[in-house]
């Protein structure tokens, strides 16, 4: 097929390169292929969705993992507030994504399963994009290869993370926003409808409120015209002019909410470089999809890619070589999927660091040009139609099989954990972070399991050592429990000891929720300032997390009332227990909301108790903070206060 008979190469409605409302009606051949395009069986839209479940679901029931922990269940208080809360507070970059997060919520409140269906269906849907796609840009109307090119893509383990991730969702949307977007263009050089160019517009636009990598649309559109469409640069850009302020929206996005966020990340002259190779890395597992995980940081294969770094420039010096001469030879259609894979890559693999440096998810909208190469590759061998769409289809089976086998092995919390530790043992942040939340669950098992071998896998580390006490909690008798809170004291306010954030936050909650579960007084006396200390800064960032600190606070020290005033009213003056009523009264002040409570606690302990001096002391300390108070303090200001 040659070039001329792929696309109309000039718009009927633009004169001198700029692009003018439609004076007359569709020519009945176009008008009729675009129909065609627009009017698909509904049984080839209902095969890709059903294909799409298919390959997912045993994957269905797994609960959420990774960022969907900390982005959607424990910011289910926001859903709650309401739509405006969502979009606000949880992901303000990404109002489009959010959006139907919401309405997954209002409709099957916080269950994971009905946040994974519409990932499922969002993931067939775009196979379904796909494949119109590839019959727009080819002018073909029935094509078997076309079919197990789109049915490849769903069925490929390559993007099992962006699906089973409900998080990522947002790789999901602006991809099928990409899609839609370029295809109603392409109708639009087509027809020079002014509808199909602003329904191309808004589809950019809802990528871009989704995931902000959809700012490759206008550039996608550019290479395009340049390159398969043989369009001048300036005669290309006067058409795409109306793209092109909308590219404001994620630069607003970038630097206020998100570039103060990079600090962990590589500065971009380095971060460029190392992405070379990765993206080397990500082939691979498109060719060969084996040993697929959730993290890369710290990886081997990571590690392997850094140390061919320049190699893989040289790399894609020649790949980009291969796609100009393949543009020399009247391929434009190869030279432009090639070119859109490495836009694509762009956002997320180019010159805009993020702290992680590589996720499969990644993959997910720069592949589609791979499998349009795919499909390209496909059409230039006829005389082996039969035998290559055979093989095509095994590897679409052999895909669709080892999906399912990958969902097997990660289709619970507690196996997806286990299986990405065992995998990568050397993120420590995922490890960390994971071991807290199987504790939170009660997964006891599996985490003492995990915690055992990081232990094994790293001697030295303290903060598995941290782990190591806390899952030993639970296998201690109620005086040996005493003691395994007293370790995780003493390691979270030995300052020699280096210990990570996620690691002392764990180490901080686990000892404040196990005090408010003892009856009696634990022996802790001699550790409560020190535990104090490790925690001000804690308090500071979180008044959620602080709000249930309070609360455990709270009730241990009636607790301890009651205890003491079963002793006797002397008993009342125990250093222990005005030690704890200081501590209430200074996380009081960082909680303002139960003042009343707290003061109404005091004068009931004077009224009941009128001789008690400390008492009296500790509740006019309290009084004149009330009445005075301090600004938030450093941790070093507000234990002088505790003294």
């Amino acid at each position: 097929m040659t070039q001329s008979a792929m696309i109309d190469p000039q718009p009927a409605n633009l004169q001198h390169g700029r692009p003018q409302l439609p004076v007359q009606e569709l020519a009945s051949p176009m008008k009729s292929k675009i129909l065609t395009l627009l009017t698909i069986p509904s049984s080839h839209f209902l095969c890709f969705i059903l294909v799409s479940f298919v390959t997912y679901w045993n994957a269905l029931p797994m609960d959420f993992i990774g960022d969907d922990i900390g982005r959607i269940y424990y910011n289910q208080h926001f859903f709650q507030k309401g739509f405006f809360a969502t979009l606000t507070h949880v992901l303000p970059d990404r109002p489009f994504l959010m959006a139907t997060m919401w309405l997954n919520f209002k409709l099957g409140g916080i269950t994971p399963l009905g946040f994974k269906v519409v990932n499922v269906f969002l993931h067939g849907l775009t196979g379904f994009v796909l494949w119109m796609f590839i019959r727009s840009v080819f002018e073909i109307q029935h094509r078997t290869a076309a079919f197990l090119t789109a049915l490849l893509f769903i069925v490929h383990p390559i993007h099992n993370q962006a699906v089973n991730s409900i998080i990522q969702r947002g790789a999901i949307l602006s991809a099928l926003a990409v899609l839609l977007s370029m295809l109603f263009f392409l109708f639009y050089l087509k027809s020079s409808s002014r509808h199909h160019f602003l329904l191309s517009l808004l589809f950019f636009v809802l990528g871009l409120l989704s995931k902000t990598n959809a700012v490759v649309v206008p550039f996608l559109l550019l290479a395009y015209l340049v390159i398969s469409q043989n369009k001048g640069w300036a005669e290309s850009l006067r058409m795409l002019t109306p793209f092109f302020p909308f590219l404001l929206i994620p630069g607003i996005f970038y630097f206020v909410l998100q570039a103060g966020n990079q600090h962990a990340a590589l500065p971009w002259h380095e971060y460029l470089p190392a992405q070379s190779s990765i993206i080397f890395m990500y082939l691979k597992l498109f060719f060969v999809p084996s040993g697929l995980h959730f993290s890369y940081l710290g990886d081997p294969s990571i590690d392997v890619c850094a140390s061919f770094m320049w190699l893989a420039i040289i790399g894609h010096c020649f790949i980009f070589l291969a796609l100009y001469i393949a543009w020399l030879k009247k391929e434009p259609l190869l030279a432009f999927f090639g070119v859109a894979m490495y836009v694509c890559f762009l956002p997320e693999s180019g010159v805009f660091p993020i702290a992680d440096i590589a996720f499969e998810h990644r993959t997910y909208l720069p592949f589609i040009f791979l499998f349009m190469m795919m499909f390209w590759a496909m059409r230039k061998v006829p005389r082996a139609t039969a035998g290559l769409l055979a093989l095509v289809s095994v590897v679409t089976i052999a895909c669709l099989l080892l999906n399912l086998f990958y969902n097997e092995n990660i289709n619970t919390y507690e196996k997806w954990v286990s299986y990405n530790i065992a995998k990568n043992p050397r993120d420590h942040n995922f490890n960390l972070y994971n071991l807290d939340e199987l504790f939170l669950r009660n997964s006891i098992q599996v985490g003492s399991q995990l915690t055992r071998f990081l232990v094994h896998q790293y001697p030295g580390d303290d903060d598995y050592r941290i782990f190591q006490e806390i899952y030993a909690y639970s296998e201690r008798n109620v005086y040996e429990r005493t003691e395994v809170i007293d370790s995780v004291i003493r390691v979270l306010s030995d300052e020699a000891v280096e210990i990570r954030p996620m690691a002392r936050l764990a180490g901080n909650r686990f000892v404040m929720r196990r005090l408010s579960q003892f009856n009696d007084p634990p022996d802790t006396s001699r550790a409560i300032d020190d535990l104090v200390y490790s925690q001000l800064e804690t308090f500071l960032q979180s008044g959620h997390f602080f709000g249930q600190i309070y609360l455990n606070y709270l009730k241990h020290v009636e607790r301890l009332k009651t205890h003491y005033e079963s002793i006797g009213v002397a008993a009342l003056d125990h250093s222990q227990t005005m030690r704890y009523l200081r501590v209430l009264g200074v996380l009081q002040l960082y909680y303002n909301d139960d003042i009343p409570e707290l003061e109404s606690m005091f004068r009931k302990a004077l009224k009941q108790f009128p001789e008690s001096t400390a008492l009296r002391k500790t509740f006019g300390w309290f009084t004149s903070q009330v009445k005075n108070p301090f600004p938030l303090p450093d941790k070093d200001s507000a234990l002088l206060r505790l003294r």
